[in-house]
């Protein structure tokens, strides 16, 4: 399948939180695992991109887009965080899928890393939707719907690979 970046449906959605939501270091907190997921899938879909290059093109070019908007996921969930009142820290424990040393078997593994992909998405959705419905705060709702927008997307394209 060939993918275009052009595709990206909008440009980065940057709202200004700071003073637009109610302080809630509670609800700030149930955000961090999916902050510290959001990292992950930078490197994760930078490498994959890096990975794929060699094999698929239209999988590099996804791969690509979605860490483009990933980063702007974390830089976004970090005003979220700081704007409800706690620090959006990080701890850095990547593991990401190694490559295989053999050409041969690349295809395959880009097959992999497009199935990998798809979980963390699945994931990522069901955790956006469990926080959603925990906050009542319209600001709030309306960043996640950016992202689950976003993640849903991509997860179509994953699985448009399939």
């Amino acid at each position: 399948m060939n993918y275009s970046s052009d595709s990206r449906a909008n440009p980065p959605f940057r709202p200004t939180l700071r003073g637009c939501v109610a302080r809630n270091p509670q609800l700030a907190r149930a955000f961090s695992g999916i902050y510290q997921h959001t990292l992950y899938e930078v490197a994760a879909m930078t490498y994959r991109s890096l990975i794929a290059e060699t094999t698929d093109h239209g999988a590099a070019r996804l791969f690509d887009e979605i860490a483009i908007d990933a980063a702007e996921h974390f830089r976004l969930l970090g005003d979220l965080i700081l704007a409800l009142g706690a620090d959006p820290c990080i701890q850095v424990n990547l593991c990401v899928e190694h490559a295989p040393r053999q050409k041969s078997a690349f295809s395959n593994f880009v097959i992999q890393m497009i199935s990998d992909a798809k979980q963390e998405k699945k994931r990522s959705v069901d955790r956006l939707q469990t926080i959603m419905g925990k906050s009542a705060d319209r600001v709030v709702r309306s960043v996640l719907s950016h992202l689950l927008d976003d993640e849903s997307r991509h997860l179509a394209a994953l699985e448009a690979f399939s």
